[in-house]
């Protein structure tokens, strides 16, 4: 028997299908200005916080049994056709946000996004969970008003003075987790894959970037020159993944022909302090 709840439930989400129906059916060059697209973006991130939200309730409440189905992730799988690891990853959000409010706030105000819920979850753990708690608000804040990189760094010091032990295992483990792999194909193109620890990334990713970066000069003069104008990137001769293929390609050609004696890169490492030593170190050489 349907319940009055139910019903008002029923009627809400037909009002809101029938909103969301005439949005996608509009033109969508009506909102191709910043601001209109801006509040687009937020208005996803609020509706995905509001399903996170159903989907801790419906995981709670259990009638994906129904279906035969071992997990409430595997009937979002089933019924979605999506990967199982993205149904597991919602279900799980959906659990940690009923035990961090403030992440639960910003993300249904569109402040935050997924993302950031993720990567604050990571941190939690049993030796971090009341630490956690008591600066969840710190780290919400952060993720408001970073850039993504920096927020994750953010997190990464905080885990670093709130779980020290935990911090130096997980640096262990990603290193463990690094591996190459290029195998060719039979048209003769190659494919791959590579995964790094944070500093090799960073070795890697830093040189990448920096020839990518040459080469994009070089494109744009030449299409310059050719073109009698400034360029868009659209006239460059390579999109920006070509670029990096050369860059790739130039690395390991110069790696083969480097002197005998050449010199190595200066060691590249990382150092986590807590903010308060960070600010009195700063302030001393400020002072001489």
């Amino acid at each position: 028997m349907e319940t009055a709840d139910t019903t008002t439930a029923n009627v809400d989400i037909t009002t809101a299908k029938e909103n969301m129906d005439r949005l996608v059916g509009s033109e969508p060059a009506t909102f191709n200005d910043p601001q209109s697209f801006k509040t687009l973006l937020v208005m996803q991130t609020q509706l995905d916080a509001f399903v996170t939200k159903v989907a801790n309730q419906f995981d709670t409440w259990g009638e994906w049994c129904d279906s035969g189905c071992r997990t409430p992730a595997s009937w979002v799988s089933v019924e979605t056709r999506v990967p199982r690891k993205d149904a597991g990853r919602l279900i799980k959000r959906g659990r940690a946000l009923s035990q961090l409010p403030e992440c639960a706030a910003a993300l249904a105000r569109g402040e935050i996004n997924a993302a950031h819920v993720d990567r604050i979850m990571r941190a939690w753990n049993p030796r971090t969970k009341d630490a956690l708690i008591r600066d969840e608000h710190i780290l919400v804040e952060q993720a408001k008003t970073l850039d993504f990189p920096a927020f994750c760094r953010a997190v990464d010091y905080w885990e670093q003075m709130a779980d020290p032990d935990g911090t130096e295992e997980a640096a262990e483990a990603k290193r463990a987790r690094r591996d190459v792999y290029l195998v060719p194909s039979i048209d003769g193109m190659y494919f791959g894959r590579m995964t790094l620890d944070p500093i090799s990334g960073a070795i890697f990713s830093n040189e990448l970037e920096r020839l990518a970066e040459g080469l994009f000069e070089e494109d744009w003069k030449e299409a310059r020159a050719r073109l009698g104008f400034d360029p868009t990137v659209n006239d460059l001769s390579r999109t920006p993944a070509q670029r990096r293929a050369d860059a790739a390609r130039e690395m390991a050609t110069r790696s083969a022909t480097a002197p005998e004696h050449g010199r190595r890169p200066a060691p590249l490492f990382s150092v986590l302090i807590d903010s308060e030593s960070f600010c009195g170190r700063t302030c001393e050489l400020a002072q001489g």
